[in-house]
């Protein structure tokens, strides 16, 4: 739902607190309270490039990240400083434009698992504790 739209007749001015909308039949607030304000909690900071994306550990431990440079580095989410660098980045490489941690389940033995796609296509399966890559697929630009 886009913001923003008209509170129906009796509901509240749009932007006050409580105030809803009509969306396809269905009643949905159009703001959200403005009590709480959200506060960085960590800072990752020295990248050579911007972050493209990002992704939390299934225990929240770690924060994967792919950097515009074509590098991976994955950050310790409590102190923001880098705990594994597992790609380099260099000027001719792509970004990364997605990454996922694997669920952690009953089934899975290795934990820390990394999947990380490029913006050609290239997939990675990284062991982000021991900065390998367990398997790639996809297209390889050189």
């Amino acid at each position: 739902m886009q913001a923003g739209l008209p509170a129906p007749p009796g509901a509240g001015a749009a932007g006050e607190a409580g105030a809803e909308a009509t969306l396809d039949g269905l009643s949905v607030p159009t703001t959200v309270s403005s009590r709480k304000k959200l506060q960085p909690s960590i800072t990752i900071a020295d990248n050579p490039a911007e972050v493209f994306t990002m992704g939390f550990s299934p225990d929240g431990r770690y924060l994967a990240t792919g950097i515009g440079d074509g590098s991976l580095r994955v950050f310790a989410a409590q102190t923001g400083k880098v705990a594994f660098e597992l790609q380099a980045g260099n000027a001719a490489a792509l970004p990364a434009t997605c990454l996922r941690f694997r669920p952690a389940t009953a089934a899975t033995r290795t934990k820390n698992v990394l999947v990380a796609a490029n913006a050609v296509g290239s997939i990675q399966h990284w062991h982000v504790t021991s900065g390998k890559v367990r398997a790639r697929a996809g297209v390889r630009v050189r």
